[in-house]
Parts: C-alpha cells; sequence; structure tokens
C-alpha cells in the first residue's frame, strides 16, 4: 500500500530536515553561531543529503542519531561548571549513543570521540575518573542499545546468522581484491556526490587547519568519520553510507570559512555571501534531484502506455 511508502519517506525528510537544525547546534556549541549557521546551509543543500531524505532507508535517521550523539558528546569537552551537571553530561552522552548504536551498527564509531572528550575533560584528575566515567558510559550505551534491540538478547542465534549473511553481502564480497579496495570509489563519491567540491576542498583545508590550531578539537570532530571511513572503505560501494560524514565536513568548511573571513577581516555581510556562493552549486543540483522525484516513475509510465497503446 502507497501509505507504508509515504510514512517511510515522511520518516526520512523529517529526519533530513531535523539534520539541519541538529548540526546547526553542533557547529554553535562546539564554536560559534556563525560556523552553526553555516554548517547548516552546507548540509541543507548537500545533494546526497537531499536525495537520501527522499528514500525509505535509514542512513539519514542514523545520520541524525549521529549528530545529537556529537551535541551530547560536546557536552563532556573541558569547562568548568558543577560535577553533577557533568556525570549527567556523561549520562546524556553514553544514552545518546546507545540510540545511535541501535539505529546502525556502523554508528558504534561514536566510541572514539565519546572516549577522547572524556580523557580531555579529566586527565589533570587522574586516569581513575576517567576509567570510571568511561566505564559508566559504556554501561549507559550498552543498555540503552539492547533496550532498543533486544531482538539480539531474545533470538541471538538468528541474530548471529543475519549479521553473518549482512557480512558476506556487504564486505566480504568488497574485499576480495584485497583490504580498502573500494577505497577510491568512495573518495570520488564524496568529491563528486556529496557537498559540492568546493564545500568539500573547503573542508579539507579547515581539517588541515584545526589540527594545526585547535587539534583537540580536531581530533573530537575527526575521530568518528575516520573510524567510519576505515570501516566503510571495506563494503560494497554505496554513496548512501556516506551520509554520517557530511555533517562533520559541513562543520569544518563551516569553520574554514569563519577562519578566512576573520583572517581577512572581511564584513560580516561577506562571510554570508561567500556561504551563499558556496551552497549555489550544490542547491542546484539539489533543486534538479527535487524535480527528478517530482515525475512520474517508470511503472506509471508503463501502465500509461499499456492503457493507451496496447489495450484497444
Amino acid at each position: 500500500p502507497t501509505g507504508i511508502y509515504t510514512a517511510g519517506r515522511l520518516l526520512g525528510v523529517v529526519c533530513g530536515t531535523a539534520c539541519v537544525l541538529a548540526v546547526y547546534h553542533l557547529g554553535q556549541r562546539l564554536f560559534d553561531r556563525r560556523v552553526g549557521i553555516a554548517a547548516a546551509a552546507f548540509l541543507a543543500v548537500a545533494p546526497l543529503a537531499v536525495r537520501d531524505s527522499h528514500y525509505v532507508k535509514h542512513d539519514v535517521p542514523a545520520t541524525l542519531a549521529v549528530i545529537l550523539a556529537l551535541i551530547a558528546i560536546v557536552r563532556i569537552w573541558p569547562r568548568t561548571p558543577e560535577a553533577g551537571r557533568l556525570r549527567n553530561d556523561v549520562i546524556v552522552a553514553g544514552a545518546a549513543c546507545g540510540v545511535a548504536f541501535s539505529t546502525h551498527y556502523y554508528c558504534i564509531f561514536l566510541v572514539l570521540p565519546l572516549i577522547w572528550a572524556i580523557v580531555q575533560r579529566w586527565r589533570n584528575d587522574g586516569w581513575h575518573v576517567v576509567f570510571r566515567h568511561i566505564v559508566t558510559a559504556g554501561i549507559i550505551s550498552t543498555v540503552v542499545f539492547f533496550a532498543l534491540s533486544p531482538f539480539l538478547l531474545v533470538e541471538p542465534i538468528v541474530a548471529w546468522r543475519d549479521i553473518t549473511a549482512n557480512r558476506q553481502i556487504v564486505v566480504d564480497r568488497a574485499v576480495e581484491s584485497g583490504a580498502f579496495a573500494p577505497a577510491r570509489q568512495y573518495a570520488e563519491m564524496i568529491w563528486n556526490d556529496s557537498m559540492g567540491h568546493a564545500v568539500v576542498a573547503l573542508a579539507v583545508v579547515g581539517t588541515v587547519w584545526m589540527s594545526a590550531t585547535a587539534p583537540a578539537r580536531a581530533v573530537l570532530l575527526a575521530l568518528f568519520p575516520l573510524g567510519f571511513l576505515a570501516f566503510i572503505v571495506n563494503t560494497t560501494p554505496a554513496s548512501r553510507y556516506l551520509n554520517p560524514v557530511l555533517p562533520v565536513l559541513a562543520v569544518f568548511s563551516a569553520w574554514a570559512l569563519v577562519g578566512l573571513a576573520e583572517r581577512l577581516r572581511a564584513p560580516r555581510l561577506a562571510l554570508w555571501v561567500a556561504v551563499a556562493a558556496l551552497a549555489a552549486s550544490p542547491l542546484a543540483a539539489s533543486l534538479r534531484t527535487g524535480a527528478f522525484f517530482g515525475e512520474d516513475d517508470t511503472r506509471t509510465l508503463a501502465r500509461r502506455y499499456v492503457e493507451t497503446r496496447l489495450r484497444s
């Protein structure tokens, strides 16, 4: 029934739209409001994100879960509020990661920035404190994961059978010619299909620049996509898998653009003109995608052909 597909596509649209709002909060919380707005603009017009938000797939909902988990992780970042608040932040971040893990297995790489944030916050208090908070976050995320994925406990044999079958389809045949064999195809997808050449290039600049000037924050942002990509480039190439990387690319791009504007002492208006200029090409591509989805599909065309040409 059509309603089933409509409901699934509506979920994708809602999650895709929420990703834009969430990436604004991520950029704003980790840096400032300008970075948040620019990152949201870049993600809003990203052709890959726009296209996949039309589909009944779980990659866009998983991307939203990743962004929300990163926002929760950033709350742990070094600061000086009351100790109780910090303990609550660890619990919230662990729970958010557990939700993400349950949404898609590749979200497990959120463990990397979660541990990094905890280490950065409490390393001066001793490693026993760091370890205690890591264990707390681990327990919370595990409980939430199994609460949302109870079938793993109820039918572990069936779950393992399905996991093995999925691995054979997604991973085994992809690495028949060697580990990381699909890496070049994924790199081409990121460059050609994800956010537009200019935004991707700016993300590379932002990554290198932040690594030199604010390495701890660069590591926090980069850990998830690096771990994720190290895994995903050993799977059968599919551009939709790359959705969880886009928010981080958007933030790196936005941070680099804001930094360049500050270095050049550009007027505030110039920054937003630059954002609009960088977003123009991916916006045009996304509008073409929207127009394509508005056309009659092949089943409708086939039925119309049969009714008008063959029935007589």
